[in-house]
């Protein structure tokens, strides 16, 4: 607000700012998506034997430009790679599918077993078990399910009936001579 100088001054900034904020995201996901193929090319360089000795011999005659000619040749390797890949991850998209359905219903599985084992068992044959308290979204608010979640937490399994101790056995003082 006003109309002082550092007023003008932050509107003009925060203009220039918000103007220059979509151009940044352009050159900043160009960039960003450069430096994964140069990475991923670097990797896969170092992963064969002697192909970081042959990629700095094949700048090795461009003194000046040989770090920057070293990273584009390790960025043209990454693009490669990935183009090679691409249609190898395609055909393993469907089993890799199949694959973590099969691992999420087997972490349903568990978690049922779970629930199942923190359910109350009846007291004996003629009471029935009582279920788990269902979690939702809103559970915490609701004062009910508070209720059953603090009941549920509270319950304990019945004690066996005590038996009575046996008499401990008694020490025979010792009777010096």
């Amino acid at each position: 607000e006003g109309d002082g100088f550092i007023a003008k001054a932050a509107r003009k900034m925060g203009a220039g700012l918000g103007k220059s904020v979509p151009g940044l995201m352009k050159a900043v996901s160009v960039i960003g998506t450069a430096a994964l193929f140069m990475v991923g090319g670097e990797l896969l360089v170092h992963g064969i034997p002697g192909g970081e000795h042959f990629v700095s011999q094949a700048v090795a005659n461009l003194p000046l430009l040989q770090g920057v000619a070293e990273h584009a040749l390790l960025a043209v390797a990454g693009l490669a790679a990935s183009f090679v890949s691409y249609p190898v991850m395609e055909r393993l998209e469907a089993p890799l599918g199949k694959l973590a359905e099969k691992i999420s219903q087997g972490y349903d599985t568990v978690k049922e077993k779970i629930r199942k084992a923190f359910t109350r068992a009846p007291a004996n044959d003629n009471e029935p078990a009582a279920a788990a308290p269902e979690a939702s979204a809103n559970a915490l608010k609701d004062a009910s399910a508070k209720a059953a979640l603090n009941e549920a937490a509270a319950l304990k399994p019945e004690a066996p009936a005590a038996q009575p101790a046996a008499p401990a056995p008694q020490k025979q003082a010792k009777i010096a001579p």
